[in-house]
């Protein structure tokens, strides 16, 4: 076809193409004139909107006349100036730090001159660093006083806060506060006057009586006995009292005598054997300040002491402050660098006053002595392998505490095919000196351990000698398993090991060495309800026999168990009556038994026990309900109360026992707990945790926190395992027409770092719900932590500034309500709002995750709807 014959027409008219400068590169010289490289990008610009434009390929600007490639420049010239090294890590993490730097003063060639060359006043050496404030304590909780009088402590739970959110892991623990303080230090007793007098002073003459005294409960009338108020002293309110006059007898008297006739005057004599009276002997205390009280003995002028012939109410009551001199101390020296043949070290113990001077023994207080001497570990002593004696194992004065009970822990051990050295361990001491010595050398004799033997050799002295052999056998077999509770679906038990331990050489040893202490239980009940149906018993019926054998009966009925543990308080139909799947029941191999045997008493007894009626349970529900009764034993003829020596002693019904142990939660039908204010109000109690309330027709779980408030507030907890975050993206392409990595994220990707303040990433674990819109609040993040940027990002919310192009977005979100009593709305929507704004909302059966962004852009809930919740 000829160039003649074909028809030309305009195209691509709606756009040109144009050189844009991308970026211009460093001046050739730091000083003085130079030149610098200049970089294009061709770009393609819309000529109905000159303001959008697109980057294409340099193949399409070829037509184009090529740009100038560089261009000159000028830098300002200094012919000296600071060379700065890199700052300094901060030397806080909040609450203002500092930062520091070094600084050298170079030339126009980077070379280091001498620093007067440089302005000092230009020197930058220090800045503040991370001024945020810090997170603090803050007081939680606080329990109630040990103790109502005479002095208790309560125990006091803070948590590390900053702008009402709660911190884990931020605070100095060495910062906190002390978990527990004293309280109601007043006395228990006081002093009240009563109506009466003591006696009068004299039984004739002028004298003084002393008004009495009764002491009584500190916030009652009621009498106390007087030891409450020993350390009150009694007032001392007297008043004068007179009695008969007192006849002033002759010094002299006529002694008797038959003889009329003899008119002998002779002195009276005056019995000094009769005439007690109060007398001081000592005080008390003498140094470390404080009071010190006056001792007095009733004596007579010989010294004799009776403490009969002297009026207790007429007894003084001297009290002074003590001298403030400290008390001597005891003071010791540091223990001998080698153990002596008895395989001990020693040191000196003396007594010493404040001023070091040294003093007899009697003059400390001689019953906290320190001990001289203590055991070496055995395998310090090689030298006496084989004359020390059996007495190295048995505790002295004051070494009671080389033995005790060392108790495991209450965990499971489940690893298949493994043996654990720490179970049910059995230790036995035996000297050897070449071949084995028979059993009967062992210290302690146990019954020869069989299976699996560990040897553990100490104090070796040659090949053939070993000090001592420790023997452990492990009776739990290969495969087998301890769990934390032996039934994972009702009652059950949990276990632990308990063995004797030597604290001095840090080895297990047989139990009798720690038979003086108290045995730690090895076992406990235990509860557990993870299954979806679960026997639940009554409690036992009476005895069928008032005496002799009998029959006790419950009912055991089969219950759902709720998500979370809640056993659903109505019984499933007998299975045996209906037909029901035995899937949706419980398992009738593992139904605990329906009868038992008992005895109340055996036939003929004289004696019996006679129990009262149990009192009303102390707490309606939750772990902590006990009820009590009063257990009495009589006699069978009369009816009368004796001592409960004469019954029968295993045969004494119980007298407590837990009531009400299901979870505090409310009746499927009947509304009790609607809120944690009405757990608060009804149940009294102030706890932050779980409840079950009630929304609607349902049960649910819920966190009430706050329950110290007038104003407390319902939280949702969400599962461990789920993934709860919302996130502004902290990247921006160079680009940001572009959507490199076909929209995938990267962080290594060729872009600008956000600001910490237009960015974040907010982690939830607990969101807060008003139970009465059933709407989740996004913007509460009491309990949130901020793993990323400043800003703090609401529940539900995503976006980014990464790129203005659609399907290109970064920021995420997540919710994630599985594992919780609640589901996100189908009528919840999400708003894109911003420049270039889009987003990517996937939906599951119980909430929705998304992409969202733009440039810059966001993605809400709808305000309308919000993020609202149902129940499943």
């Amino acid at each position: 076809m000829n160039e003649s014959d074909m028809e030309k027409q305009e195209c691509n008219t709606h756009c040109e193409l144009t050189w844009n400068i991308a970026f211009k590169g460093v001046c050739s010289t730091p000083c003085g004139k130079g030149i610098r490289p200049i970089y294009y990008n061709c770009t393609k610009v819309y000529k109905k909107e000159p303001s959008y434009s697109e980057i294409v390929s340099e193949q399409h600007c070829n037509v184009l006349a090529a740009p100038p490639m560089q261009e000159a420049c000028n830098t300002v010239c200094n012919s000296t100036r600071w060379n700065y090294s890199s700052w300094s890590e901060c030397t806080k993490t909040c609450g203002g730090g500092i930062q520091i730097r070094t600084a050298k003063c170079v030339d126009n060639s980077n070379t280091p001159i001498d620093d007067s060359y440089c302005n000092n006043s230009e020197k930058v050496t220090e800045q503040i660093c991370n001024t945020e404030r810090c997170p603090s304590w803050m007081l939680d909780d606080m329990s109630p006083c040990s103790a109502p009088c005479g002095g208790g402590y309560r125990n006091l739970t803070y948590l590390c806060v900053l702008n009402s959110r709660i911190y884990h892991n931020a605070c100095d623990i060495k910062t906190r506060p002390p978990l527990r303080e004293k309280c109601n230090e007043q006395a228990c007793g006081r002093w009240v006057p009563l109506d009466t007098y003591h006696m009068c002073s004299v039984t004739c003459g002028e004298g003084v009586e002393r008004r009495a005294y009764a002491c009584k409960k500190f916030n009652s009338e009621e009498v106390l006995d007087k030891l409450y108020c020993r350390d009150i002293p009694v007032p001392k309110e007297v008043r004068v009292c007179y009695r008969k006059s007192c006849n002033q007898p002759s010094p002299y008297a006529r002694k008797y005598s038959n003889n009329d006739f003899d008119n002998s005057i002779f002195p009276e004599i005056y019995n000094k054997y009769q005439t007690f009276h109060w007398t001081p002997v000592e005080w008390s205390s003498t140094c470390d300040g404080g009071i010190s009280h006056q001792v007095f003995h009733c004596l007579n002028e010989l010294g004799n002491r009776d403490e009969t012939m002297c009026d207790l109410n007429l007894k003084p009551t001297n009290m002074v402050q003590c001298i403030n001199n400290p008390c001597p101390k005891w003071k010791t020296g540091d223990w001998s660098p080698e153990c002596d043949s008895n395989c001990e070290r020693q040191r000196q113990v003396r007594c010493m006053d404040y001023t070091s001077k040294i003093l007899k023994d009697y003059q400390c207080d001689v019953t906290r002595k320190p001990e001289r001497a203590t055991k070496c570990k055995l395998t310090e002593c090689p030298h006496v392998s084989n004359t020390i004696s059996k007495n190295y194992f048995q505790s002295v004065k004051n070494d009671d505490k080389r033995y005790r009970w060392k108790a495991g822990a209450w965990k499971q051990f489940n690893k298949k095919h493994e043996i654990n050295p720490l179970l049910h361990l059995n230790t036995f001491f035996r000297r050897v000196t070449g071949a084995l010595t028979n059993s009967n050398d062992c210290y302690s004799q146990t019954e020869r351990p069989t299976g699996l033997s560990i040897e553990l050799r100490v104090g070796k002295v040659s090949p053939d000698t070993v000090l001592f052999k420790f023997i452990a056998t492990i009776s739990q077999r290969a495969g087998s398993s301890i769990s934390s509770c032996s039934n994972t679906c009702g009652k059950g038990i949990r276990r632990r090991h308990i063995e004797c331990e030597d604290v001095l050489n840090d080895i297990t040893v047989v139990d009798s060495l720690c038979r003086h202490l108290r045995k730690p239980k090895a076992t406990r009940p235990c509860e557990r309800y993870n299954c979806k149906y679960a026997w639940i018993e009554s409690y036992w019926s009476s005895c069928s026999a008032t005496c002799g054998p009998g029959v006790k009966t419950r009912n055991v009925t089969c219950h759902k168990v709720h998500q979370g543990g809640v056993i659903d308080p109505l019984p499933l139909p007998d299975i045996h009556q209906n037909k029901i799947n035995h899937k949706n029941y419980c398992s009738v191999y593992n139904k605990p038994e329906t009868d038992s045997k008992c005895i109340v008493s055996q036939c003929g007894d004289k004696y019996v026990w006679q129990p009262e009626a149990w009192r009303e349970c102390s707490h309606k529900c939750g772990k902590k309900g006990i009820q009590v009764r009063r257990i009495s034993c009589v006699n069978v003829r009369t009816k009368q109360k004796v001592s409960h020596k004469l019954c029968r002693r295993n045969l004494k019904p119980q007298k407590r026992k837990k009531c009400n142990q299901m979870k505090c939660t409310v009746n499927l039908e009947i509304s009790l707990y609607t809120s944690c204010k009405e757990i608060k109000h009804y149940m009294r109690t102030s706890d932050n945790k779980d409840y079950v309330i009630r929304i609607g027709e349902k049960p649910v779980l819920i966190y009430c926190y706050k329950m110290d408030t007038a104003e407390p507030q319902e939280y949702i907890s969400l599962g461990q395992d789920t993934s709860n975050y919302a996130e502004i993206y902290d990247r921006r392409l160079i680009n940001v027409n572009s959507c490199p990595y076909r929209g995938y994220r990267r962080d290594n990707c060729d872009c600008d770092q956000v600001g910490e303040d237009r960015s974040g990433f907010t982690n939830f674990w607990k969101v807060r719900v008003n139970i009465t819109s059933m709407k989740i609040i996004g913007d509460d993040f009491t309990f949130s932590i901020q793993t990323k940027g400043k800003t703090q990002i609401p529940y539900g919310t995503a976006g980014d500034c990464y790129s203005s192009k659609k399907g290109c977005a970064q920021g995420r979100f997540s919710i994630d309500l599985s594992h919780t009593y609640f589901r996100l709305s189908r009528n919840v929507r999400w708003e894109e709002i911003g420049s270039y704004a889009s987003s990517e909302i996937h939906r599951t059966e119980t909430g929705a995750s998304g992409k969202c962004g733009g440039y810059c852009g966001n993605c809400i809930p709808d305000p309308d709807i919000g993020l609202a919740v149902e129940i499943t």
